[in-house]
């Protein structure tokens, strides 16, 4: 991924935040007749030292100590050159995204239940009456029979914030506050990371 300075993001547990709050990934493996992708919720391991997952069986990308690129993506939007002070600028487009990179480990059936026990546990809501154990015995057991739970170890991260990090401070700010205005989520969501990363207040 080509990363300019300004936009490098190397703290961890920024890294570690943006997968843990943008979990659907895109799962990359070199196969032998080449690149292919999947799309799949990972969640980082209790120590943060692995990503765990599942997948179908029979699913070609499940390939023990093959190694895999995983790409989370954050909020991203157009930046329009109306919301500067000049119009003698191009429109951008700010985003956040992460690689990981590591070596998939294929886990047996007790780890696999753990993952799912884990997973529904991450995102069902606190108000949520489902448990793992909800479903009969009988259709967890056909179920797990079809899946297969994995861990990739060794991880390395590559992480770019695009963020205005470039541009003059009243220029984040106004881009900021378009982006407040437009009514849609991940546009705001885009907004407050900006207000992060770029330390502004907008009062």
């Amino acid at each position: 991924m080509y990363t300019p300075e300004h936009f490098k993001l190397e703290d961890l547990n920024i890294i570690h935040e943006i997968i843990g709050k943008y979990p659907f990934a895109v799962f990359v493996s070199n196969l032998e007749q080449g690149l292919e992708a999947t799309h799949i919720p990972l969640l980082l391991s209790s120590n943060k030292n692995s990503l765990v997952g599942h997948m179908a069986s029979v699913n070609p990308l499940l390939k023990k100590n093959t190694n895999v690129l995983c790409i989370f993506h954050g909020p991203h939007a157009y930046i329009s050159p109306t919301w500067y002070e000049t119009d003698q600028t191009v429109p951008t487009w700010n985003y956040i995204s992460v690689h990981a990179k590591g070596t998939m480990k294929i886990l047996d059936a007790v780890q696999t239940e753990k993952i799912l026990e884990e997973s529904i546990l991450y995102f069902e809501s606190e108000s949520s009456d489902y448990k793992y154990g909800t479903p009969k015995l009988e259709i967890k057991k056909a179920l797990l029979g079809k899946i297969k739970g994995f861990e990739i170890t060794d991880l390395s991260f590559e992480a770019k914030i695009k963020l205005s990090q470039n541009h003059p401070i009243e220029r984040r700010k106004n881009v900021i506050r378009e982006l407040e205005k437009t009514g849609y989520e991940e546009e705001k969501d885009l907004a407050a990371w900006m207000k992060k990363i770029n330390q502004i207040e907008i009062v």
